[in-house]
Parts: C-alpha cells; structure tokens; sequence
C-alpha cells in the first residue's frame, strides 16, 4: 500500500517517516528479524538508528540458542503439549519463538523449570 505522501525522489524520507509511527517493541522485533545485534534498553531513535544502517551482526543473540531449545523440546513432546499451547509455536512453525521478545523466551524457559535440562538438551 503505497501512501499518500510518498515521494519517489526521496524514499528514505518515506521509510523514515515509517519507521517513526513504530513503538518501541515493534522497532525491536523489527531489528531481530532483521538479526541486528539490540537491546530491548536501546532508545527508539537507536533502534530506528540500527535499522536503517546496520548490517548484520555475526554475534549470536545468547537468548536464540534456548529459542532453539524450546522449539526442539515442543517439537519432541509435541503430542503432549498441543492442546496446552497458546503461542505462535502452535502454528508448529520452527520459527516461532524468533518473532518473540528474548523475555518471552526467558518467561518460557522459566515456566517450564522442571524441563529445563530437557529444553538444554535441544539449543544449539
């Protein structure tokens, strides 16, 4: 959908523009699909910085590897725990616990403590 106020001669204005309306987790989530290396305590005007000019970085976010770990313990007990899920990870997406913030994560590895040597087994 292309807006009213966009202006071929300069589209980074447009994507400024954008990017202004976001809030700060949306700038955030945005930044990790995008595998910048951000912290949720980054301002808006950081998190819009990295965006735009950053390339990847190539130092693993520490909270993916228990992403992992919770996809691979979902994956392994899934018959016993699909009528318990309510998350995207329902859709039984491999990816989904990367569109979450990392305190998700955390929350879930913390919700589900007596697994945690079993969520352990799957990070990578």
């Amino acid at each position: 959908m292309q807006s009213d106020n966009f202006d071929p001669s300069d589209p980074f204005k447009f994507i400024q523009e954008e990017l202004d309306r976001c809030n700060h987790t949306e700038l955030y989530q945005m930044c990790r699909a995008k595998s910048l290396n951000v912290h949720p305590s980054m301002s808006i005007d950081n998190l819009i910085d990295v965006f735009i000019n950053a390339k990847p970085s190539s130092e693993p976010n520490v909270f993916d590897s228990w992403r992992s770990g919770l996809t691979g313990f979902v994956f392994e007990y899934w018959k016993i725990l699909e009528p318990q899920l309510t998350c995207p990870i329902r859709s039984k997406d491999p990816t989904s616990c990367w569109g979450c913030l990392d305190t998700q994560v955390i929350a879930c590895v913390e919700g589900t403590s007596q697994y945690e040597d079993a969520i352990r087994l799957h990070r990578k």
